[in-house]
């Protein structure tokens, strides 16, 4: 029997692979994704803190300045001066002479003027004198609920007392004479 040479059977080639065609496509796409993302995070400079210098400079950067921290609140404690209230024990009619001292207590302090005026209501319903105070703190205005004014200290303990219950704890304020 005589065999045909010319027609050889197939047999898989050494250069192809059993892999279909889509999973070869998928694996370019992500490692192109991957490459890409690389060069996205090689371009990227981190982020310097505030303040902070970097050891190696550019011929474009300048040394930053550093400039020094404005404390403003000194001068805040001079113009409102915090004093606490005179204990129960002491006699207040001791000295007539001496102006009445009058206290304030503040309630809290808002940067928005309704939540403000919302703690100022519902002070009000409690049956409390209060008020609202604009202050001014670099350029930002603050709104402080103040209660009061008080001249008798039992009077002011009471509304510290209705202030607990709502769970503030109120700073003493004392009102400068002619203020």
């Amino acid at each position: 029997m005589s065999k045909d040479y010319a027609k050889k059977p197939r047999s898989p080639s050494r250069g192809s692979s059993t892999l279909p065609g889509w999973v070869w496509l998928l694996t370019g796409i992500i490692t192109g994704a991957f490459v890409m993302f690389l060069v996205y995070i090689s371009g990227i400079t981190p982020a310097r803190p505030p303040g902070h210098a970097s050891a190696t400079m550019d011929k474009q950067d300048s040394p930053v300045k550093s400039e020094k921290p404005i404390f403003e609140f000194y001068d805040t404690l001079m113009n409102t001066e915090v004093i606490a209230p005179p204990s129960a024990t002491q006699n207040p009619h001791a000295s007539d002479s001496q102006p009445e001292v009058v206290y304030m207590l503040q309630a809290a302090s808002f940067r928005k003027l309704p939540e403000a005026d919302g703690l100022r209501a519902k002070l009000i319903l409690e049956g409390l004198d209060s008020s609202i105070a604009e202050f001014n703190n670099r350029g930002e205005i603050y709104h402080r609920v103040m209660v009061g004014p008080f001249t008798d200290p039992e009077k002011m303990t009471q509304a510290k007392k209705i202030l607990a219950a709502h769970n503030i704890n109120p700073i003493v304020l004392q009102k400068k004479p002619g203020n």
